[in-house]
């Protein structure tokens, strides 16, 4: 999906989203749910978080752990130690 297309789904997107995400709790994991997962609708090859930050505005700064666990520990979420 290209950025005028998934602008073009805001609306739906969002109604969509809304009841999804509302059992997450806090308002900031139900935002970065919904920037996570127009992440995972735009083009591009890789779906892990940096690159889908990159490739949408404003979410150059998601917090890691936020976005894939919600808990603080990316460990959890499947990430590794460099």
């Amino acid at each position: 999906m290209t950025p005028k297309q998934l602008t073009g789904v805001q609306g739906r997107l969002g109604e969509f989203l809304e009841d999804l995400v509302e059992p997450i709790g806090r308002s900031e994991r139900r935002h970065w749910a919904g920037v996570y997962v127009q992440g995972v609708l735009l083009d591009g090859e890789r779906k892990s978080v940096q690159p889908m930050a990159a490739r949408l505005a404003g979410a150059e700064s998601i917090p890691e752990s936020k976005s894939v666990g919600g808990d603080g520990d990316s460990t959890a979420a499947g990430a590794t130690a460099e």
